[in-house]
C-alpha cells in the first residue's frame, strides 16, 4: 500500500530540543556538530527515572516533527552506542547507516549522552521494561523493535540512541496503574533493587503523561 509522504516540519526551537537526522544522508560531522549539545545525564548517575522520563518525552516528541502523524504510526529502534571524534566512522553514525540500510529507518536522533558506567544496568532495565509493556500490548508507540546495545565502548561517554520509521496506524493502550505496579514490582526484584521499583514507576507513569514531551527540530542540514 502507498502511504502519502510525510513532510518534516520545523518546531520551535527550544533549550530543550533534540536535533533529528535523515539517515539516508546523515554524516559524522553532523553528529559531531551536536554531539556536545546533547542531553547530559553525568550529574544524576544512577537516577534510571531522571534518563527513562527524559526518553519517554522524546519518544512523544517524535509525531509532532511531523505533519498529521500519530504516535501510533511510529516503529522505533533504541539503542546505546557512542561517539568518537577519532573513530567518527564507527559507534553511532555506523548505527544510523545500518538501521536505514538494514532496517528502512528514515530517521534519527540521539537522545542523550551519560556515563558509560551506567549504561549497562540502565539497559537491562530498559529491556525488561519494553518486553513486559510489549508483551502487555502497552507500548507508547507502534512499536520497540528492539533495544541495541553490544560491547561497551573505551571512552567514558556513551549515547542513547533512536531510529523510526512509519507504519500503518496501531491503536495506542496505556499500561493501567495496576499493570505498572506489578511491572515495577517484578522488574525491581530481578535487579535486586538496583533499579528501585519506584524508579522504574516513575519511568512508566511518563508513559501517560503525552503532553509531555520534548521538541524535535530538523537538524540544519536535514530540513527538508
Amino acid at each position: 500500500m502507498n502511504w502519502p509522504a510525510y513532510q518534516p516540519l520545523l518546531s520551535r526551537i527550544t533549550q530543550m530540543s533534540i536535533y533529528a537526522f535523515n539517515l539516508r544522508t546523515v554524516t559524522p560531522a553532523d553528529i559531531h556538530s551536536i554531539i556536545s549539545e546533547c542531553y547530559k545525564y553525568h550529574y544524576y548517575q544512577k537516577k534510571f527515572a531522571y534518563a527513562g522520563r527524559h526518553i519517554i518525552r522524546v519518544i512523544h516528541g517524535i509525531p509532532k516533527a511531523f505533519r498529521g502523524v500519530h504516535i501510533g504510526e511510529i516503529e522505533l529502534y533504541l539503542g546505546r552506542s557512542y561517539f568518537d571524534p577519532d573513530t567518527p566512522n564507527n559507534g553511532v553514525f555506523q548505527r544510523f547507516r545500518n538501521h536505514y540500510k538494514n532496517k528502512n529507518c528514515e530517521h534519527g536522533l540521539i537522545a542523550l549522552s551519560c556515563d558509560t558506567e551506567v549504561v549497562s544496568l540502565w539497559e537491562r532495565g530498559a529491556i525488561k521494561i519494553i518486553k513486559r509493556l510489549r508483551d502487555a500490548r502497552r507500548l507508547c508507540v507502534s512499536n520497540i523493535a528492539e533495544f541495541e546495545a553490544g560491547q561497551l565502548p573505551n571512552i567514558e561517554i556513551s549515547v542513547i540512541y533512536i531510529t523510526w520509521k512509519h507504519k500503518k496506524p496501531t491503536q495506542i493502550e496505556h499500561p493501567t496503574k495496576t499493570q505498572i505496579q506489578y511491572i515495577s514490582e517484578e522488574i525491581a526484584a530481578e535487579l535486586q533493587n538496583n533499579l528501585t521499583k519506584n524508579q522504574i514507576n516513575n519511568v512508566l507513569f511518563e508513559i501517560k503523561n503525552t503532553k509531555n514531551y520534548t521538541p524535535i527540530i530538523w537538524h540544519p542540514n536535514h530540513i527538508n
